[in-house]
């Protein structure tokens, strides 16, 4: 029986021991936590991942009601790569959590981009404006589709 005795001693210690383990490994400051969303390592990852959320919507609101007319097509195609240079920036930061929405904003961008391309003087910019007001507006709703998913991690 002695030796019974024994066994039953080392096993309380060690369930002792991994008991202790686990609970200071859920104190531990700076692990992650179940409230951590998922693809988001840090608030300040997600504070920078916000600002470049919010700048990418002013951006492509600077889009959306530019006088394309007035700024022509060089004034047009500086706003559209403004918009894509901050895509690729919260597309860096997001990673793969907003990745499918930021894909389809950047299609819709392409679109555009190619017929700005194609733009020369103000009669090329005149005769596009329908094509280019249906291209603005799937580059607007891409954006409303990514901002919408982007309302968990930056409410």
């Amino acid at each position: 029986m002695e030796e019974r005795q024994v066994w039953r001693a080392l096993l309380a210690s060690v369930l002792l021991l991994v008991g202790t383990l686990v609970a200071c490994a859920d104190a531990t400051p700076g692990s992650p936590t179940a409230s951590t969303p998922t693809g988001v390592a840090s608030t300040t990852h997600s504070d920078a991942l916000c600002e470049s959320l919010r700048q990418l919507g002013s951006d492509v609101h600077s889009l959306r009601t530019l006088d394309v007319v007035a700024v022509g097509a060089n004034g047009l195609n500086a706003a559209v790569h403004q918009v894509y240079v901050q895509l690729g920036d919260v597309a860096q930061q997001a990673g793969n959590t907003l990745a499918p929405q930021a894909q389809a904003l950047r299609a819709g961008l392409d679109d555009l981009s190619d017929t700005v391309s194609g733009l020369t003087d103000a009669a090329s910019v005149r005769a596009a404006l329908p094509q280019l007001g249906s291209q603005l507006a799937a580059v607007s709703a891409g954006w409303d589709t990514l901002r919408r998913q982007a309302a968990d991690i930056c409410p």
